[in-house]
């Protein structure tokens, strides 16, 4: 009921207004300029917009739990389908309250992750950390539009963060965590992978479907594997897309870049 309510109240309404809202804004890339503006009537951003309903946050966050439920989601895909046992430092960039970095502590026990939020999302993670965990887990107040303070981990991970960013946005993310960066040090990502030929099967419609609603709420798309290469070109000519990977029965993709640091930018 939280997913319908959300999709019917919240998403649909906007979709009917992004034309209006590109006519209005064109070419912006602005998380305040959408389709979801107009329709609301307000100048805020999505997240901020909805935060101000107690009951419409509530409804948002039960929405999103049930949308990432069931086989395709499933976070073993993730577990399962990168090398983390090679693996000795991931920093877990906008990781909520740990939930991905519990899940890869408990299945490699050898890795030591830091999971990155905002103060108050970070010490609720830290609060809800079960002691087994305490010395593979920490958690760490950040914002990622400032520089990365953990220097030299191996893996840097985002796990649904960019796609709520346009390219505007996702550069300055990214570029924050150059100066923090060794050579060999990778950005790992973990989102919808629509690429280049869409087709009729209702999983790879489904991220175009998605694709869209990123427009009409937050001016940000799904992107395809030559977007993410365009976008680590941006950001720094020594950051280079490896590959992209689907997990088998995995709706969700791991986008995978490596930093050459000891090249000239």
């Amino acid at each position: 009921m939280d997913t319908i309510g959300f999709l019917v109240e919240d998403l649909a309404p906007a979709s009917l207004k992004v034309v209006e809202a590109h006519q209005k804004w064109p070419g912006s890339g602005e998380p305040n300029e959408t389709g979801f503006n107009i329709e609301n009537d307000t100048n805020d951003s999505f997240y901020i917009e909805l935060a101000k309903t107690k009951e419409r946050a509530r409804r948002f966050g039960g929405g999103m739990r049930f949308m990432t439920r069931g086989s395709l989601y499933d976070i073993n895909h993730l577990i399962r389908g990168y090398e983390w046992a090679s693996v000795d430092t991931v920093v877990d960039v906008g990781g909520g309250q740990g939930g991905v970095s519990m899940a890869l502590a408990k299945a490699y026990p050898n890795l030591k992750l830091v999971v990155q939020d905002l103060p108050g999302t970070a010490e609720e993670g830290e609060r809800l950390l079960p002691a087994s965990l305490k010395s593979q887990v920490s958690f760490m107040g950040h914002d990622f539009f400032t520089e990365q303070p953990i220097k030299n981990a191996d893996v840097y991970f985002f796990r649904f963060i960019l796609h709520n960013w346009s390219n505007k946005y996702a550069e300055k993310i990214l570029k924050n965590l150059i100066p923090a960066m060794k050579p060999g040090s990778k950005v790992v990502i973990y989102e919808f992978l629509p690429d280049v030929v869409a087709s009729t099967k209702w999983s790879d419609k489904q991220k175009r479907n998605l694709d869209m609603i990123q427009a009409l709420g937050w001016n940000s798309l799904e992107r395809t594997t030559p977007d993410w290469e365009n976008l680590f070109a941006k950001v720094d000519s020594r950051l280079k897309l490896i590959g992209t990977r689907t997990p088998e029965g995995s709706m969700v993709s791991l986008i995978e870049a490596v930093f050459n640091g000891n090249q000239q930018p």
